[in-house]
């Protein structure tokens, strides 16, 4: 085993494509997902990942953001922008998709407290601990990738799930 999670990295990187994958393919669709984490995604026997509940799915405005609106998901997956009703878009999937690398890697989560509000807090105002700072083995690159998916400014994400595949795929 390569990680905390128990997992071995390769074997998680390839769950990361997979997602990202199948991610890509409801952005192409102007599909957000709005709610990725690790009960949403399904291995099957033969190991392939399959993205699943598009339960709270929303449209992607043609403007690229859809503006204010309720706050939906889980928490502890929840971009920034989605916490603060300010509208998502491709990249507030990809911050998810972050969140369920680093757990992948790490073994945990990058933001965890006993209460809903506490969370949202620490998304919206604290940097995860670094991922080689918890398991020295992760490759630089990969630290760099999870990284960028977890910035707190939308823009400085990849821009959506097809982005996040090919830099893994490098």
């Amino acid at each position: 085993m390569d990680g905390a999670s128990g997992i071995p990295r390769s074997a998680g990187v390839r769950i990361l494509q997979q997602l990202c994958a199948g991610l890509g393919a409801a952005h192409e669709q102007d599909v957000l997902h709005c709610d990725i984490k690790p009960e949403n995604v399904i291995l099957e026997a033969d190991g392939n990942a399959k993205l699943m509940d598009f339960g709270i799915a929303r449209p992607l405005a043609r403007s690229g953001s859809q503006g204010a609106q309720q706050v939906v998901g889980t928490p502890y997956y929840m971009a920034p922008e989605q916490i603060t009703g300010s509208g998502v878009t491709t990249r507030s999937d990809v911050y998810a998709c972050g969140v369920v690398a680093y757990e992948l890697l790490v073994g945990k989560r990058p933001f965890v407290a006993s209460s809903a509000k506490e969370v949202f807090r620490m998304h919206l105002q604290e940097e995860p601990q670094r991922p080689r700072e918890v398991v020295p083995e992760i490759p630089a690159w990969l630290e760099e990738i999870v990284l960028r998916c977890l910035a707190k400014d939308p823009t400085a994400r990849y821009a959506d799930a097809g982005e996040l595949e090919a830099a893994l795929d490098r």
